[in-house]
């Protein structure tokens, strides 16, 4: 089992170099800070890897609702499939805008076979989904949904959900902040744009070379 002491151990030598040291409690803070400018990097550049997507299987939709409270770690859907009953399998799922063309004409659509649901997501994280109309037929769907990830408050807690190419990058972010922040030159708005390039370009090379050890090597080189 993979923890966040396995990351704090590359932060601290990224310190040694930066000759700095924190309190163990700031540690954990600024790599929950470094975690999450990773994952907001990593979902919206590298959807295709798929590290952070769920799957929430045997979800109602009803003909007698249109509102759905999503999971509590939930960020975007990415797909809604529908497994029963049998004869509604070919019934798609499209997101949206809740003031769109389609989702208002079929807001108002009375009656019929519905062989596409338009939905939009509302309100803040994790939000709920919304359907302009309500199936003809009880659906059993599965949501594939991308997740976020919750905060880490002890060296102990488990990061197995975490892709271990994620590791450096996050562990290095969090040291930048304090070593730019200590008062060096760079500007943090700078470094920040620079890491994000540095971030992308490292997994797309980890896609070429399936144990990312070439390009973790590269971005390590980057640190110094």
């Amino acid at each position: 089992m993979a923890t966040v002491n396995d990351i704090l151990g590359i932060y601290r030598l990224l310190l040694i170099k930066g000759r700095m040291n924190m309190h163990e409690h700031d540690e954990i803070r600024a790599i929950n800070e470094a975690k999450f400018e990773v994952w907001k990097i990593l979902t919206s550049h590298e959807k295709r890897q798929n590290w952070f997507v769920k799957i929430l299987e045997n979800q109602s939709i009803l003909t007698t609702q249109r509102v759905y409270n999503m999971p509590s770690d939930f960020a975007q859907m990415r797909q809604i499939e529908v497994t029963a009953p049998p004869g509604s399998l070919q019934v798609l799922f499209s997101r949206e805008d809740l003031d769109s063309d389609r989702f208002q004409s079929q807001r108002k659509q009375v009656g019929g076979e519905v062989s596409e649901m338009i939905y939009t997501i509302i309100g803040a994280e994790p939000g709920q989904m919304v359907l302009a109309s309500v199936p003809t037929a009880d659906l059993t769907v599965t949501y594939w949904y991308t997740h976020k990830l919750g905060d880490w408050t002890a060296l102990t807690d488990n990061i197995d959900d975490l892709p271990r190419i994620a590791w450096l990058p996050i562990a290095r972010y969090a040291a930048g902040m304090i070593i730019l922040g200590s008062g060096a030159g760079v500007r943090f708005s700078d470094y920040r744009q620079m890491f994000q390039d540095e971030v992308i370009r490292m997994t797309q090379a980890a896609e070429r070379d399936d144990s990312g050890t070439e390009a973790a090597a590269g971005f390590m080189e980057g640190a110094g």
